[in-house]
């Protein structure tokens, strides 16, 4: 049976606690790069957006170059292998909506 040293399972815990791999989310707002470590984000019991969605929609309402990269973003994402389910369930949502289903 082997024999370890407390402190040196302290430093090894220590060591493994900071090369732990953390990935950052980057969000872009105003033209400028924001990075956020969604770690601590899932943590916790709720998430939620705040004012900044109603700023944001406001914006998309009445800013015609946002409505233009919003456009332009979505047109890019409908070309992403990420895109078939998400549009497949957006688009039945709307045929149930209009009662199609």
């Amino acid at each position: 049976m082997a024999n370890w040293n407390p402190e040196q399972i302290r430093y090894g815990n220590g060591v493994k606690n900071r090369l732990a791999e953390r990935p950052d989310a980057a969000g872009m707002e105003n033209g400028q790069i924001h990075m956020m470590n969604t770690g601590d984000n899932l943590d916790r019991q709720s998430r939620k957006a705040g004012e900044a969605v109603g700023i944001r929609a406001e914006e998309m309402k009445s800013n015609p170059e946002v409505q233009q990269q919003s456009a332009e973003w979505w047109e890019a994402f409908k070309m992403s292998p990420n895109s078939a389910p998400w549009t497949q369930a957006r688009m039945q949502n709307q045929a149930s909506q209009l009662g199609m289903v």
